[in-house]
């Protein structure tokens, strides 16, 4: 369900049924720019002066925390008619045709009071009445996608995008080693085979690893911000701990959520109940999925317990350990908890990353 309208049923709502594009010999809305990477789109048209709050919250999109339990609704900007690629990010309103003058108070322009919740020693306590404005709308490509209130969607599948930073780690252990595998053959009087010798290494093991930055847009304060708080709670909460579940696509346990930035805009056009200012999250995250060992007999792959929590095996035990030789194990990963029980605790803590956008599927 979309965002409730806090002017509908009023003079002051706006429905795309008020929309009408202006028309001339030549289009009156400028010229649409685009390029490999952008592009911009304007649209010109005329709406009723009194609809002017309500068809700049039209264009623009607006969002709200609503319902029991509360859920974050939000109703999305218009998309270009003509480019459907485009959303509106911007609006501008420029009023005309004023009401005819009046002889009441020695010939003035009617003039209309001032809108409610404003400060009445601050106010200018009324402005002119103009009938109409031309309304001029721009359209850009996002970054991200636009979608409508529907039970399936997460809020992390809409207003969100990733930027992503692989990177290579170096895993050095001091007093490691590595094993030569070439060179085995008949040995010349010049020469031995290194073939299957130990060599000391303290560089033992190649890591592959991301960076992760989740940005997420246009955020109610009231849905950053725990109830009666100035506290991001439900983001705290997860900070320093791994996914419990695949999250986009990510096995549980390979994201870490290591920061969160918050950037407060205000909301111009809050209205009802809406939060007079809203939040640009940036989530930052890290991803490493380093290669499981196996077990049992005979031994097989461990396909689950991914990610963060585990620690390479070294091979043997006690001073001086060192693979052995064919050890299938050599290198690779395994889980790691305090006191050696699969179920016990681990170094990271685990959370459902749904819960950090406050998906209604996982409050």
């Amino acid at each position: 369900m979309a965002a409730p309208d806090p002017y509908a049923g009023t003079v002051e709502e706006f429905k795309v049924l008020h929309w009408q594009e202006t028309v001339a010999s030549r289009s009156p809305n400028g010229a649409a720019m685009f390029s490999r990477g952008t592009g911009e789109a304007p649209l010109a048209g005329i709406i009723d002066s009194i609809k002017t709050r309500g068809a700049l919250r039209f264009a623009l999109g607006y969002a709200t925390v609503a319902g029991s339990p509360q859920v974050l609704r939000r109703t999305p900007p218009v998309f270009h008619p003509k480019f459907p690629g485009m959303i509106c990010t911007s609006a501008a309103v420029e009023d005309f045709k004023p009401l005819p003058m009046s002889n009441v108070g020695g010939g003035v322009t009617l003039k209309r009071a001032a809108r409610a919740a404003v400060n009445a020693a601050t106010s200018l306590q009324n402005y002119a009445n103009y009938q109409k404005a031309k309304f001029t709308l721009r359209f850009e490509p996002l970054a991200f996608d636009i979608l409508s209130d529907v039970a399936t969607i997460f809020e992390w599948e809409r207003w969100c995008w990733i930027d992503e930073e692989p990177k290579v780690e170096a895993l050095s252990v001091t007093g490691d080693q590595l094993t030569f595998a070439e060179g085995a053959g008949t040995p010349l009087l010049t020469y031995s085979s290194p073939f299957g010798k130990p060599y000391p290494a303290e560089l033992s093991q190649i890591l592959i690893q991301s960076n992760l930055v989740v940005y997420w847009q246009d955020v109610p304060e009231n849905w950053i911000m725990t109830i009666g708080t100035t506290s991001p709670g439900r983001l705290i909460a997860g900070m320093g701990r791994v996914n419990s579940l695949t999250w986009r696509g990510r096995p549980a346990g390979t994201l870490r959520l290591d920061g969160v930035k918050l950037q407060r805009k205000p909301w111009a056009l809050a209205a009802g109940t809406e939060a007079r200012w809203s939040y640009d999250v940036q989530l930052l995250m890290s991803w490493f999925d380093p290669p499981k060992g196996r077990t049992g007999t005979p031994a097989m792959p461990i396909t689950d317990n991914k990610g963060w929590n585990n620690g390479p095996w070294r091979g043997r035990t006690g001073p001086g350990a060192i693979f052995t030789i064919g050890d299938l194990n050599a290198g690779k990963w395994f889980l790691m908890t305090y006191d050696g029980s699969p179920t016990g605790q681990r170094l990271y803590g685990e959370t459902n990353f749904d819960r950090l956008f406050g998906c209604p599927q996982n409050p």
